[in-house]
Order: C-alpha cells, then sequence, then structure tokens
C-alpha cells in the first residue's frame, strides 16, 4: 500500500476503539431488552454475544493491533501479518461457534459438519492469511521502492549519503539489497507461473 494511502496510527486507534465502544453499547442494549421480551431466538442471540464477548474483544483488538502495525513504514510492519492471522482465526472460531447457534435456532444439523474439520480449517486460514500478508507487505514494498537499484543521471548507481568509512554499507543499502532479492524471487515466481 502506498505511504500516501496509509491512514495515521492515531486515527486507526480512534476508530478501533469507536467501533469497540459502539459495539458494547449495542450488546448492553440488548442486555436491557431482554428483560422486555420473552422471546427465546432473541434470547438465545443475547446469551450467545454474551458468552463470546471476550472472544469478540480479542478478534477486534488483534486486527487492531495488525492494522497500526500496518501502519508503520517497513520494516516496522512486519508483525502486522501474524496479528491478522491469529484475529483471522479467533474470527473463524466465532463463525464456526456461530453456526452451531443457527444449527440449535434451526434445529437443523446443516453446519455441524465444520466441526469434525475446526482445525484444518484454522490451520488453513492462519498460514493462508499468514502468507498473504507478507506477499503483500513485499509486492508494496517493490512497487514502492522499485527492484531495480536507483541509478544517477550518467547511469551509475547513486552514491549513499551517508556512506560509512571503510567502504560499510548503509541501512538504505541493506534494505535496497533485501528488496532486490524479494523482487527477484516474485519475478522468478511470476515466469514459472506465466511459463506453465
Amino acid at each position: 500500500m502506498p505511504e500516501c494511502a496509509k491512514r495515521s496510527i492515531s486515527r486507526i486507534l480512534l476508530e478501533g476503539l469507536i467501533g469497540m465502544v459502539v459495539f458494547l453499547t449495542l450488546v448492553a442494549a440488548m442486555n436491557l431488552l431482554t428483560a422486555f421480551t420473552q422471546n427465546q431466538i432473541f434470547l438465545l442471540i443475547v446469551g450467545f454475544l454474551n458468552a463470546h464477548l471476550w472472544l469478540l474483544i480479542a478478534i477486534a483488538i488483534l486486527f487492531l493491533i495488525g492494522e497500526l502495525f500496518g501502519a508503520l513504514a517497513f520494516p516496522l510492519n512486519l508483525p502486522a501479518p501474524l496479528f491478522n492471522a491469529l484475529g483471522s482465526v479467533y474470527f473463524v472460531t466465532f463463525f464456526l461457534r456461530l453456526f452451531s447457534l443457527i444449527d440449535e435456532i434451526t434445529g437443523l444439523a446443516v453446519f455441524s459438519i465444520f466441526e469434525g474439520f475446526a482445525p484444518l480449517i484454522y490451520s488453513a486460514v492462519f498460514i493462508l492469511v499468514l502468507i498473504g500478508g507478507y506477499i503483500q507487505i513485499m509486492v508494496s514494498q517493490c512497487r514502492r521502492g522499485g527492484c531495480p537499484p536507483k541509478e544517477a543521471a550518467g547511469g551509475a548507481p547513486e552514491e549513499a549519503k551517508d556512506r560509512p568509512a571503510a567502504g560499510g554499507k548503509t541501512w538504505e543499502e541493506i534494505g535496497d539489497e533485501f528488496r532486490q532479492t524479494i523482487c527477484d524471487i516474485l519475478q522468478r515466481i511470476r515466469e514459472d507461473v506465466n511459463g506453465r
């Protein structure tokens, strides 16, 4: 994601906290309504939300932390996919439990088939979100920084501004080499896929 498209950390925090407060307010309002209604389905839904409130808060916090790390510049954004993957596993856990509630309400056992595959689903979601997040980071780095090394007008590579003494490398040069390596790997993968 280009730097200009990233939201500020304070805005992400504010939106995340407002979202959590609104959600908790809705759950509190639903709990108040249980005193005035005897609808069994409504009572089951409110009981389900109350039983899974900490899970929902954990999901929101994990995604918020992932989004906060994602707003940082490379390499500080590297933990973002890990938090997003954990949040996704909890999110899928919540939905599988929601499917069980739907089975209980309808009296059918349509969604009970997912219970046997739950560990496989959790593992697949975690791995896919984690790998997808790191691919997104590396692709955005290649697009933002450009894969080839920077060159001056004469065609020779640009000199680093803060070159250390005795031929050492600057952090900018190390970052460029790392980015170039990732771009080469992605280019080879793209060529292999397109060649088939």
